[in-house]
């Protein structure tokens, strides 16, 4: 049986607990520029609660942090859970241990219950005070009985002595009733002494009779007694195995359970962080070839201008002086900022639900 439960009951330190991967700490640097579409590839999580708020040169930095405190919060309470489970198990544990003593425990009772005196010393101490009680009896009875025969058998004698001295005094008148009491007496004697003897065996028999009657009746209570201990023992250790075997089948279970349940949040986590770093590379990439196309259409646009400027030089020699100032304006200038706004909105129409639905 120690076997069987040994089978089932997995020690306390096979229940090794998760340890939950911190989240990365973002400086405020790391959201500034080019370096927000790395920063967010590395960052694990749900990150489906983006988009942030966008503002210049990269995303809030409150918002940032507080959904990052979010996700380290998350972590915490799984990790609280998961130490909660370990702890269960540990405790069930030690509650399966306890059953395991308890049931040794009996095993040595019943051991100890099912010897069998085979002596006197190893009876009860009630059956031995018996015995000897019945021994002294009858020793006191063979003893007094031996005392009384002594004792008529002497004054038979003397009364015989007496008699025949009288007997002698009277001659053979009195001398036949002499002989005929002295008979009498001695044959009533031996009577009172066979009466004494017999009463005595009686009473020995009657003592040994009584004493293996009760012998006997304390057997039978023994063994009824180990009967009922060892049907008591059965159940005992039945009940234990049981509710071991339904500890053992709910540890299994729950520690099962966790791990499921930790598992899968771990790759919807790692799933979400991947689709939502590939959206926005995708939309970093769109955003960069957009800006590409525009940078291209401009530079053809400025040497349209040129040409134009060019042809049309013989026409504006008058306004010669003019010229340098015209083309020291901040065009390039108005250029940029106009390109980088469109890629702010552009990046916002990227990354608002609709896009991110559609795509």
């Amino acid at each position: 049986m120690d076997a069987l439960l040994d089978v089932h009951a997995p020690p306390p330190e096979a229940v090794s607990p998760r340890t939950p991967t911190p989240a990365p700490s973002l400086s405020p640097t790391a959201l500034q520029g080019p370096a927000v579409s790395d920063t967010l590839a590395r960052m694990p999580g749900p990150a489906r609660q983006l988009p942030f708020a966008i503002v210049m040169r990269g995303y809030d930095r409150e918002q940032v942090a507080d959904h990052l405190q979010r996700l380290d919060a998350e972590l915490r309470v799984l990790a609280a859970d998961r130490d909660a489970a370990t702890a269960n198990a540990h405790e069930l544990a030690a509650h399966l241990e306890e059953a395991r003593e308890e049931i040794a425990e009996l095993r040595r009772e019943i051991d100890k219950l099912s010897v069998p005196p085979t002596t006197a010393q190893g009876m009860s101490e009630r059956l031995s005070r018996m015995l000897q009680l019945a021994s002294d009896e009858a020793s006191e009875m063979r003893a007094e009985a031996s005392a009384e025969a002594a004792e008529t058998l002497s004054i038979a004698r003397q009364e015989a002595a007496d008699m025949r001295s009288d007997a002698a005094a009277e001659a053979e008148r009195v001398r036949s009733e002499a002989q005929a009491a002295a008979k009498k007496l001695v044959d009533e004697a031996s009577a009172r002494a066979r009466q004494v003897k017999e009463t005595a065996a009686a009473n020995e028999s009657e003592s040994a009779r009584l004493i293996a009657e009760r012998t006997a009746a304390m057997e039978a209570e023994h063994t009824k007694t180990m009967k009922a201990a060892a049907d008591e023992a059965r159940r005992i250790v039945e009940k234990a195995k049981s509710e071991v075997a339904e500890l053992e089948a709910i540890s299994s279970r729950e520690r099962a359970a966790e791990r499921e349940r930790h598992d899968a949040e771990l790759a919807d986590q790692r799933e979400r962080a991947l689709d939502e770093a590939n959206h926005i590379r995708q939309t970093a990439l769109d955003i960069a070839g957009e800006r590409l196309s525009r940078s291209r259409e401009m530079a053809h646009a400025a040497d349209r201008a040129r040409q134009e400027i060019a042809a049309n030089l013989g026409q504006l020699r008058d306004k010669l002086d003019e010229l340098p100032e015209l083309l020291a304006q901040p065009e390039d200038s108005e250029y940029t900022v106009l390109s980088d706004t469109d890629d702010l909105e552009l990046l916002n129409r990227k990354l608002s639900p609709e896009a991110r639905a559609n795509a």
